[in-house]
């Protein structure tokens, strides 16, 4: 009887542990503090975390030097042709937060590299859907798939990054 009692147990064990259900990824965000974005273009809808703060402005306001408000700069991709002007160059250069420029089809240098534009830059190869420029280092950010939980991921990512970049830049 008591044979058949620990079989019993055994199989009923491994048949739960054995069970189909699929598992399920919960991406848990990561513990941000505040993080301050100036953002050319439109604020991200699917964003809805009071620790990420956007503000908008202009690319005529990064000649103001003003990015010591922010903790960095966000270029969306309507605005990356009239962002890659070589005015701007010098600014990403010396910026003193991370400039993201997000969904580009180009290489950074074509923000970075003056006379380069997004005209005449070679194609983003990387296919990084966030590519970025930080006190002499580029940094890119992919993302898994095309669903907006990938799109958020890839934010969060982002945030995560730019967050280790601002505790370091204390």
């Amino acid at each position: 009887m008591i044979k058949n009692l620990f079989f019993l147990l055994l199989f009923l064990f491994l048949l739960v542990g054995c069970s189909n259900k699929e598992d399920v990824n919960i991406v848990k965000k990561p513990e941000i503090i505040n993080i301050e974005i100036g953002i050319v273009g439109e604020i991200p809808t699917l964003i809805k975390d009071k620790s990420i703060k956007f503000k908008k402005i202009t690319l005529q306001d990064l000649h103001k030097k003003n990015e010591d408000s922010f903790d960095a700069i966000m270029i969306t991709k309507d605005y990356l042709q009239e962002a890659s002007d070589e005015q701007y160059s010098q600014f990403y250069l010396d910026s003193s937060i991370p400039i993201v420029f997000v969904q580009s089809d180009k290489a950074i240098s074509a923000f970075i590299i003056p006379n380069h534009t997004y005209q005449n830059t070679f194609e983003n190869h990387a296919q990084d859907y966030f590519i970025g420029y930080y006190k002499g280092t580029t940094f890119g950010v992919a993302l898994n798939g095309n669903t907006n939980e990938d799109l958020i991921n890839g934010y969060w990512s982002l945030f995560a990054l730019l967050d280790r970049l601002k505790q370091t830049n204390k």
